[in-house]
């Protein structure tokens, strides 16, 4: 391996922090060339350290030699062409599970792996196809799962529907019999879904069954599948939570660190103590980097608010005190809870950059009307067993009280209630629909 000066890594950017890791590691001292085609603009938004081609930029590839290229597990079929047009000579996997690892597979050895991953790809295939045609059935299965753990939490975030206590539906800890019920009536669906999402509306780490729960969604999904949790991480025994997480192997673990000082912190995190939220950072990056892993990526995520827009720069210097892996710029939003404009844009930031305005908004709108994804995609269940195809469906209306009694996804996917709301959503009849602004 120490042969191999010049890589070209291929990757999209749900991988791209972990694989980077793992090839650093495992192929030192070589000259990294990361190929991202599905995320323009990333080079600017993050200092990799490595040379960056991204999309628009791949026709500066043609006749390029690499003494090798590194694909990783979640390689798409994108990969597949840009590997069929580069030369090289050596080609490696990445598997990112657990320490990581870099091993050479060859071309005979990634044609195996894209033999089986063909289900993942015709899958995607079929949503797509799906979504073009604006069917009211989904030809696809789900390659998305998300699971309700909570639907409570112990902050009072701003414009956040549950922290305002405006969730018309029960407040609730998911059960493990309801969770286990889930696991053994959908194995088929979780051994090829790309992503499972363990958390929707409420704080995740508030049931105590999370650390079991996430471990066995590590079991029974495939070594393609990405377990990704979210936490506002103000917990005072941030120690004892960090170790057991690293023991569950997900992939990444997010945390809502709101601003560089207590001050901008807790304008938006109402309720959140910003040292512990800091403290819990840090445990979380101490412990995986005493242990040698490449995963967890660890992201630092910060609400763009007039609070914290003056933040930006000094935000990405404060990733690096708390060890953290990568930081996360969201917008704010207020448009789908019950928060009046004169509350809700009082919290909005000035800086027109960053700034997710009114104007923004209605261009999204427009672009994206009737052609959201999630119907085609994904799957939400909520702590109490309703059904939801929409992340802003805070109260889980848009299915009129579709349940997952029998545990089984391919009984509901396509159900006459699911079909309805499609065909709706697609003629454009669903208000939540008609002023979402998200993609």
């Amino acid at each position: 391996m120490n042969k191999v000066k010049d890589i070209a890594l291929i990757s999209n950017y749900s991988w791209i922090y972990t694989s980077l890791e793992a090839v650093k590691k495992y192929l030192p001292y070589s000259h990294i060339t990361l190929i991202t085609k599905n995320t323009p603009g990333i080079a600017k938004a993050y200092d990799f350290g490595v040379e960056v081609i991204e999309q628009g930029g791949i026709a500066g590839l043609k006749g390029r030699k690499f003494d090798a290229i590194v694909v990783d597990h979640g390689f798409s079929l994108n990969t597949i062409i840009l590997a069929s047009h580069l030369k090289y000579k050596k080609l490696f996997l990445v598997d990112v599970s657990g320490k990581g690892s870099v091993a050479e597979i060859g071309r005979i050895g990634f044609i195996g792996l894209i033999f089986k991953k063909a289900p993942y790809f015709i899958n995607k295939l079929l949503i797509q196809l799906s979504k073009k045609l604006k069917l009211s059935i989904g030809i696809g299965r789900p390659s998305e799962f998300y699971i309700e753990t909570a639907s409570v939490c112990n902050l009072k975030c701003r414009a956040c529907p549950t922290g305002l206590s405006q969730l018309t539906r029960p407040a609730m800890l998911l059960s493990e019999s309801v969770f286990d019920t889930i696991i053994d009536k959908n194995r088929s669906y979780f051994r090829y879904v790309d992503a499972i999402y363990p958390f929707l509306f409420g704080e995740p780490l508030l049931n105590k069954k999370i650390f079991s729960f996430l471990k066995t969604l590590r079991d029974v999904s495939g070594p393609y599948t990405r377990i990704e949790l979210h936490t506002n991480g103000s917990f005072a025994e941030g120690t004892e939570i960090a170790s057991k997480l690293l023991e569950t192997d997900i992939d990444l673990i997010s945390i809502s660190v709101d601003g560089t000082d207590s001050s901008a912190y807790e304008s938006f995190r109402q309720g959140g103590d910003f040292d512990k939220v800091c403290n819990f950072v840090r445990n979380l990056a101490k412990a995986k980097k005493e242990r040698a892993l490449v995963r967890p990526e660890i992201v630092m995520q910060m609400v763009v608010t007039k609070y914290t827009e003056g933040q930006i720069d000094s935000y990405k210097k404060f990733r690096e005190e708390l060890g953290a892996d990568r930081i996360l710029f969201k917008g704010y939003f207020y448009e789908f809870t019950n928060l009046g404009d004169e509350a809700g844009s009082a919290l909005a930031p000035t800086d027109g950059g960053l700034a997710f305005g009114k104007e923004k908004k209605k261009v999204s709108i427009e672009k994206k009307k009737s052609l959201c994804g999630w119907p085609y995609r994904s799957v939400a269940i909520m702590s109490n067993g309703n059904l939801t195809p929409c992340c802003i469906d805070f109260d889980g209306t848009l299915l009129k009280g579709l349940r997952l009694d029998n545990g089984a996804i391919g009984k509901v996917w396509n159900s006459k209630r699911y079909r309805k709301f499609r065909k709706a959503m697609v003629s454009g009849k669903i208000d939540l629909c008609n002023k979402c602004f998200m993609s």
